[in-house]
Formats: structure tokens, C-alpha cells, sequence
């Protein structure tokens, strides 16, 4: 009983697709609008442009999908570091929200009504 329980008690909380998707494609853009949900990124590049645009600390995009295309995760680049992350969380295969994570390590959830 206690076992169950506990399967019932993950099962409720959102979890990121991380973990979830068998196989993953990365993209790399030069922008991304990041006033709608999910964050859609914009201007495609190359991973030999995002090479270049890390190099020269200059801002850019990582788009991480699931191959059936749900996302996973946006993170923004910039001054050769991670400025920020975004990890959708998902309940029962839904994208529910997202957590982000800024350059400080600070993190902030965010869920669809």
C-alpha cells in the first residue's frame, strides 16, 4: 500500500521531459521570443555559428526537443555563460509550466491557468 501511495504522490508532480523523451534534438538560434508559452525561438544557426557566437561572448540560443517535438528546454547564452534556462514541466504529457533558472541560480516556476 505504502508503495502505491508513493507512485501516486510522483505521479501528481510536474515533472521536466527530460527524462521522459527517448531521444532529443538540439537547435541553436540567434533569437527567441520569450513574451509567449512555450518560447519559441527564431533565426536558426548552425552549431559551428553558436561556436563563433560563444567565442565572441555574443548572445544565442539552445533549443533542446524531444523528437516528437515537445520541448524540453531554451537556454540563453551570452557572455560565454548561461544567462538563462528554461525546463518545461509537463503532468500526465501536458506541458503545464516551466522553471527558470537565471545566472545566479535563482529559480522561478510558472503555470498555464
Amino acid at each position: 500500500m505504502r508503495v502505491i501511495l508513493i507512485l501516486l504522490i510522483a505521479m501528481a508532480i510536474p515533472y521536466t521531459h527530460a527524462g521522459m523523451c527517448e531521444r532529443k534534438n538540439t537547435n541553436y538560434y540567434r533569437n527567441a521570443e520569450l513574451n509567449q508559452f512555450p518560447a519559441m525561438p527564431s533565426e536558426p544557426i548552425s552549431n559551428t555559428e553558436a561556436d563563433q557566437l560563444e567565442s565572441e561572448g555574443s548572445e544565442y540560443y539552445i533549443h533542446v526537443l524531444c523528437e516528437s517535438g515537445e520541448p524540453v528546454s531554451l537556454t540563453k547564452r551570452w557572455n560565454k555563460r548561461l544567462y538563462f534556462e528554461i525546463k518545461y514541466l509537463y503532468e500526465n504529457n501536458q506541458l503545464i509550466g516551466q522553471k527558470n533558472i537565471n545566472a545566479n541560480g535563482e529559480i522561478n516556476e510558472y503555470y498555464t491557468e
